[in-house]
């Protein structure tokens, strides 16, 4: 796992959620990701058991559309009790904990923000400060809720499950006192929550909304990603060109780009050398077959992906749609300034 030394709640904090460059505590610059990065919250909503928010709901949130809840009293409760949590609970597992950012090595969009780490990055806790005495009585029972369950898998898998137990620990003094419970590493749980992570993380990327089947919201991605592509390819082709006419023929490196200029004495058709050779040899069909057949491949399987007669049509679709909720958005902007989608 990667630790990222940042504040959180700070606006680098928030840059580095959202996948946009930042620069952590020690003064170090740190580039933009390609597309946002999914921390622990995101991800266990889309295991699809939250009762606070659905993939669906989160997309429009991620792209602007819907503006996100921020400052709400639960919120803010929990920010000012989490440090004596920790502290109550440190008392209670008699070993030091801190606060940790922390994002795979292998994958960098997957992120988290624990609420505490052990010196030796071996255990973690996840500390709720809940209103609600339903959420901390299963916690005296044991019971972990089924969505926080979710967003400790998602900050495992962050950690490259490096740290493979973190506990539970809800802090309610005036409902009553929980132990910390102890959630053990899950890989199944975490592979669901994997793919429909990615899932969301396309549809934000693409700007194209959750919808129908699994094959149509990819199919729709591919569309937008390749019509970017073909934009991307026209300029870099255009870039070549001038390129290639600078060099004036000649092999030439600089700024990170090498024109090559290589010459050749042609190549020989083996296929028409094949024809002439059983003519002169006066070779029959079925001998050529023989011959053909002793230096045939094995059998192979292609799939091929590209863009159907309708593809245009679909495009059209969704820029439409696209344009619609544009104005939408504005027009919620004039009576209510959006904040910039941060997670």
């Amino acid at each position: 796992m990667k630790e990222i030394h940042l504040e959180q709640g700070d606006p680098d904090w928030l840059a580095w959620r959202s996948g946009r460059a930042f620069t952590d505590t020690f003064g170090v610059a740190h580039v933009a990701l390609d597309g946002t990065r999914i921390t622990a919250t995101v991800g266990s909503i889309c295991g699809g058991k939250s009762p606070f928010s659905t993939m669906h709901k989160t997309w429009q949130e991620m792209t602007g559309r819907r503006q996100r809840e921020v400052g709400t009293f639960a919120m803010a409760r929990g920010t000012a009790l989490e440090p004596k949590a920790r502290q109550e609970y440190m008392a209670i597992v008699g070993e030091e904990y801190e606060a940790l950012c922390v994002e795979s090595t292998a994958t960098p969009w997957i992120a988290a923000s624990l609420d505490g780490a052990n010196i030796i990055r071996s255990r973690g806790v996840e500390i709720k400060c809940p209103i609600s005495e339903r959420i901390h009585d299963m916690a005296m029972l044991g019971q972990v809720p089924e969505y926080y369950y979710d967003q400790i898998q998602w900050q495992m898998l962050a950690t490259d499950n490096q740290i493979q137990e973190i506990d539970f620990f809800s802090y309610a003094p005036q409902i009553g006192k929980a132990a910390p419970i102890t959630v053990k590493l899950d890989v199944v749980r975490q592979g669901e929550l994997l793919l429909e992570a990615m899932r969301l993380r396309v549809a934000i990327i693409t700007d194209v909304e959750l919808c129908g089947s699994e094959f149509e919201q990819a199919a729709k991605s591919y569309l937008v990603l390749n019509s970017r592509l073909k934009l991307l390819q026209t300029d870099v082709d255009t870039a070549k060109d001038r390129l290639k006419k600078l060099a004036d023929g000649k092999s030439t490196q600089g700024s990170g780009v090498m024109v090559i200029v290589s010459s050749n004495d042609g190549r020989t058709s083996w296929e028409k050398v094949a024809i002439d050779l059983s003519k002169q040899l006066d070779m029959t069909q079925d001998a050529l077959d023989q011959i053909a057949l002793m230096h045939k491949s094995k059998p192979t399987t292609v799939t091929t992906v590209k863009e159907a007669s309708d593809a245009s049509a679909v495009l059209e679709e969704l820029r439409s749609r696209q344009f619609a909720q544009g104005i939408s958005m504005e027009i919620q902007a004039e009576k209510l300034e959006q904040p910039t989608p941060v997670w």
